[in-house]
């Protein structure tokens, strides 16, 4: 019985979460982690664009312009959908020797 009392002490106490000197209590060990990932998830995504933009020739700094000034995820959304074709490559001319 002392255990099944442990156990329901356990799963009842609030969630603490301790790591070289970050304590999370509360509510926080369950907002903070997702918050920090969609961040991520953002900053990734806005380079990725930027990458995305030079590779199709178009103003990358444009391009990012766009995705902040309209709303991160739903212009990205717009972004994967309306983006530019690839920009054909040069031919390179051929040397003849």
């Amino acid at each position: 019985m002392p255990m099944l009392d442990k156990l329901l002490h356990i799963l009842t106490s609030p969630a603490k979460f301790h790591l070289a000197g970050w304590k999370m209590e509360g509510p926080a060990i369950i907002v903070i982690p997702p918050l920090v990932a969609i961040i991520a998830l953002a900053l990734w995504s806005i380079a990725w664009i930027y990458k995305d933009a030079l590779r199709r020739g178009k103003n990358g700094s444009i391009a990012v312009c766009f995705i902040l000034l309209c709303g991160w995820p739903v212009s990205f959304l717009w972004w994967l959908w309306l983006r530019p074709p690839v920009a054909a490559a040069e031919p390179t001319p051929h040397l003849i020797p």
